[in-house]
């Protein structure tokens, strides 16, 4: 009659025929391959947390002169989405802020139709910043 054996036994098992020059063979028989099961608690990788990234502009991001009507967009565009957007943003974030404040101001949405056509007023005098 075969005896069940532990997760931790086929370990120790495995992990001494990896470390002897000539392989150990199982004394036990078991349901599961201890060198596939070394194989895969080895592919186990330990829990990182990330690393918190800068809150802010980063140093190397040029801040944007703006003219009276260019901040006025950029306060009123953050202002229609909630969502914060300094002077030196890019594509990507004022894409984001512009999609949020699209949704919010969407007439089908709540919002009225003179707001969401100021929110792509807005939206296209500050793209063109982003692409020169």
């Amino acid at each position: 009659m075969s005896r069940t054996i532990s997760f931790a036994e086929i370990l120790i098992e495995s992990a001494l025929s990896l470390h002897s020059e000539k392989p150990v063979e199982p004394t036990r028989e078991s349901i599961l391959d201890p060198s596939a099961l070394t194989y895969l608690v080895a592919q186990l990788q330990p829990y990182r947390r990330p690393i918190p990234r800068y809150k802010g502009i980063p140093p190397n991001r040029p801040l944007r002169v703006l003219t009276p009507e260019q901040q006025s967009a950029l306060s009123e565009l953050s202002r229609f989405s909630c969502t914060p957007l300094s002077s030196g943003f890019t594509a990507k974030e004022l894409k984001s802020v512009y999609r949020k404040a699209l949704i919010k101001n969407h007439p089908d949405h709540g919002g009225n139709t003179q707001s969401f056509y100021l929110v792509k007023k807005y939206y296209e005098l500050l793209s063109l910043l982003v692409k020169t």
